[in-house]
This record gives structure tokens, C-alpha cells and sequence, in this order.
């Protein structure tokens, strides 16, 4: 940590004895701890804290009012889960019980009185070498998780590419199978036409030649009707292109929107009309 890091850092000091909080303000600030405050009133140490949000807290154990303990556990409640703030206690109580109920309470360290002051000093760089150091862990972490989390949304866009691209191409597969049913259906149902329009054809003539009015009739209902058939099996066709395009061509709208009426007329003009519908 260097000295323009030690000049960021805040000091805060709770202990009721005046002299002990003047003494630990000259030792910081000889030490290159500029930002200390202090208060001698422990119930102030909380609104103090949350004032200036110090980077380690020196907080004496015997203080009325509230003691230390106390002020430990007002601290916790205020101290957010993720955050590393280091809380020194100093106290005269040498005993182990004292010691371990303290870091059990949550302090960082423990100091005895009367401290070397060269202690204090080194205890205090140390554990804010801890703080910063999980900052800059925690603000790695963050990038990191931004970093994926940007991996992962690009990853998705391009699966969602990948995904619709496939859907083309099975689209494009089921088109062009269709056509090629289509094609092959068409062929046959012209050949079945092509008799019924010959033989049908030949009968009317027949028919007229020894003048059976309605037989003709009849003939010609059946022509029409072979005829409309050819109509739809020239438009199967045109719906499968079997010669293969080096470039762009131009289209006819007026006439694809005819081809796709047609094609389209038993649906939206017999169905709907079976139900009452005129379209």
C-alpha cells in the first residue's frame, strides 16, 4: 500500500479517555493517517461512523453507557454482509476470556493496554492492506460477472441466430419438397386430364353430330370442369421451378398474387361459404 493509499484511508476512534483518543490521532497522523475523527461518547460512535463511513475503526472495550461490546454489535447491524471493515479493540483487560470474546463479537484485532505504538501503527496498515485488497477483489469480481453476463448474452443472440437461420433452411427443405410433390402431382393429373379432355372432346363431338342436346350438355360440364383442372395443375407447376437462378429476377406481383387466390380459392371462398361467409 503506498503513501497515496494511506492518505485515502479514515480513521475512526471511540474511547471514552480524552487522552487516549489525542494520543492515537497524533500517532496516525505522524504515521501518514491524516482522516481521523474521534469521539469520547460511545453512543455517538454509530452517527459518527455512518458520517464519514472510516475505513477501520479503533474502538476501546470499558467506556460507559455502551461499552465496546455494544458498540460492536451496532456496528455489525450497520456494516453491509460484503464489506470488510476492520475493528481494532484496545483494552487493559489481558485475559484470554476478554480476547476471545472480543473476535468473537467481531473485531478484526486485539490490543492491550498500554500498546506499543508501533503495534497499533503496523496493525492498523496491515488490516487495511486486508480492506483493500477485498475491495479490489470484490470490484474484480463484479467485472468479471459483467464480462459474462456480456459473454453470455452474445452467446444467446448468436444461438437465436443460429436457431432462426435453421428454421430458413427447413423452411427452404419443406418448399422445395413440396414442390417437387407438387410438380410430380401435377405431372400425372395432367396425363389423367389430358384423356378425360380427349375422350371427352371426341364424345361431344358425337353427340352434336346426332344432336343429343343433352348429352352434349352433360360433355361439356365435364370438359369444363377437366379444363379448370388443367388451370390448377399449370399452376402446381409454375409453384416448383426446376431450372435454377445465377441471379436475381425480376417478379410479377399482379400476376404471383393471382397464382396465390387461386391456389388459395377453396379455402377462403367454398369453406367460408359452406359456413354462411361471402368473402
Amino acid at each position: 500500500m503506498n503513501k497515496s493509499g494511506l492518505e485515502k484511508s479514515k480513521v475512526l476512534i471511540v474511547d471514552d479517555e480524552v487522552a487516549n483518543t489525542l494520543l492515537l490521532e497524533r500517532l496516525l497522523e505522524m504515521a501518514g493517517f491524516p482522516g481521523c475523527k474521534s469521539t469520547n461518547d460511545s453512543e455517538q460512535a454509530v452517527k459518527l461512523f455512518l458520517e464519514m463511513r472510516p475505513d477501520i475503526v479503533l474502538l476501546d472495550l470499558s467506556m460507559p453507557n455502551l461499552d465496546g461490546f455494544a458498540v460492536l454489535e451496532q456496528l455489525r447491524s450497520v456494516i453491509a454482509a460484503d464489506e470488510f471493515v476492520p475493528i481494532i479493540v484496545l483494552t487493559a483487560d489481558t485475559t484470554e476470556q476478554a480476547k476471545q470474546r472480543v473476535l468473537s463479537s467481531g473485531a478484526s484485532d486485539f490490543v492491550t493496554k498500554p500498546f506499543n505504538n508501533a503495534e497499533v501503527i503496523l496493525r492498523v496498515h496491515n488490516l487495511l492492506k486486508m480492506r483493500w485488497l477485498q475491495q479490489s477483489l470484490q470490484a474484480q469480481n463484479e467485472r468479471l460477472e459483467f464480462t459474462v453476463a456480456d459473454r453470455t448474452r452474445d452467446l444467446r443472440e448468436a444461438l437465436q441466430e443460429l436457431h432462426d437461420t435453421q428454421q430458413q433452411v427447413i423452411q427452404q427443405e419443406r418448399l422445395h419438397a413440396l414442390g417437387t410433390m407438387a410438380s410430380g402431382v401435377a405431372h400425372d393429373f395432367n396425363n389423367s386430364l389430358a384423356i378425360i379432355l380427349g375422350f371427352g372432346e371426341l364424345a361431344l363431338m358425337e353427340c352434336e353430330k346426332a344432336r343429343m342436346r343433352k348429352a352434349s350438355e352433360s360433355i361439356d360440364a365435364i370438359i369444363l370442369a377437366a379444363e379448370d383442372g388443367a388451370k390448377i395443375v399449370r399452376r402446381l407447376r409454375a409453384f416448383h421451378r426446376t431450372e435454377k437462378d445465377d441471379g436475381e429476377s425480376p417478379v410479377e406481383l399482379g400476376g404471383l398474387v393471382e397464382q396465390a387466390i387461386g391456389l388459395t380459392e377453396p379455402r377462403w371462398k367454398t369453406e367460408t361459404l359452406a359456413r354462411g361467409i361471402s368473402i
